[in-house]
């Protein structure tokens, strides 16, 4: 239960990874990264848990967005104490200053089309953390990553003006995984594939409805080790009659014929897309109900 806590805190706070860490980016399917566009003022988050009959409710976290840009988050341990405060503002029109309590600091430079085009984590003790974005024509093309442990490099490969492929390279010049995207008649993404060893070892299937929208993706995986699927996992959308997501159902089966419910996570948003409450479930070997998890976001 507190793994699942400490993973909101995380977004939150959005610290940089590792590169002998690293997992490669997960993009918006036009791939660009402009600064953010806030439509709140105050953004709260409250947390109930349940688990055998016991009910907790405290603050998660808070973010407060004053006339001038500058974001105030606050993060709350179980006992509603504050834990930590951070600070986020632009210190011109195109940089972004991220501030820890203990000093860290993040930095986040954008173009004057509003691209991100580097990213630089400082840690307390001087060290630090840096990613550069490429663009040709305001699309991107080339992430790079570096810090004490080395470089490494993603390439993004595009055919007929829609991306193909992400090629994850490390600073030896060896590709360490790729990452492919296969496209319908009608343009659309149908499924995407990741390639390691020269082996696919998990693809992910994309279905729409009438309206062109994402209603369902389906995940299957290989274990590497012993060469057989895992159990599959599937995201289920839904939509407000304005077109934005209401609903995200995202479920993890028991076993690879997908009987039955594992695990299964709903997060559901309101009209403008903001999220404004999460679900977890988990289920034991009788598929019975045994952990359910709930935060709720209020304004």
């Amino acid at each position: 239960m507190k793994d699942i806590i400490t993973v909101f805190s995380i977004v939150l706070i959005s610290q940089n990874i590792l590169i002998s860490q690293i997992v490669p980016y997960l993009w918006t399917e036009n791939l660009e990264l402009k600064k953010e566009q806030f439509i709140w003022n105050e953004k709260i988050t409250h947390v109930t848990e349940i688990s055998d009959g016991v009910r907790i409710d405290y603050p998660l976290s808070k973010v407060v967005i004053t006339k001038d840009g500058k974001r105030e988050i606050t993060l709350y341990d179980r006992d509603g104490a504050i834990r930590e405060v951070n600070t986020a503002y632009f210190e011109n029109e195109l940089l972004e200053v991220y501030q820890t309590r203990n000093e860290g600091k993040e930095l986040r430079q954008y173009d004057e089309n509003n691209n991100l085009v580097s990213e630089v984590w400082i840690y307390p003790d001087g060290s630090r953390d840096e990613k550069s974005f490429t663009y040709e024509n305001s699309v991107l093309t080339k992430i790079t990553a570096r810090d004490e442990f080395g470089v490494a490099l993603e390439e993004l490969i595009y055919e007929d003006n829609k991306l193909s492929s992400i090629i994850s390279i490390d600073e030896d010049g060896e590709i360490i995984m790729e990452r492919r995207r296969i496209y319908g008649s009608e343009g659309r993404i149908i499924e995407s594939q990741r390639v390691q060893d020269g082996e696919i070892n998990k693809r992910t299937f994309y279905r729409y409805n009438e309206k062109d929208q994402l209603v369902l993706k389906e995940e299957e995986k290989i274990n590497r080790f012993i060469g057989a699927k895992m159990p599959p996992e599937t995201i289920e959308y839904q939509y407000h009659t304005n077109g934005v997501l209401q609903e995200e159902r995202w479920l993890v089966f028991n076993d690879e014929h997908g009987e039955a419910i594992k695990y299964e996570t709903i997060s559901i948003y309101d009209e403008r897309g903001l999220e404004i409450k999460d679900v977890y479930k988990e289920y034991d070997e009788n598929f019975e109900e045994i952990t359910n998890y709930e935060y709720k976001l209020t304004e």
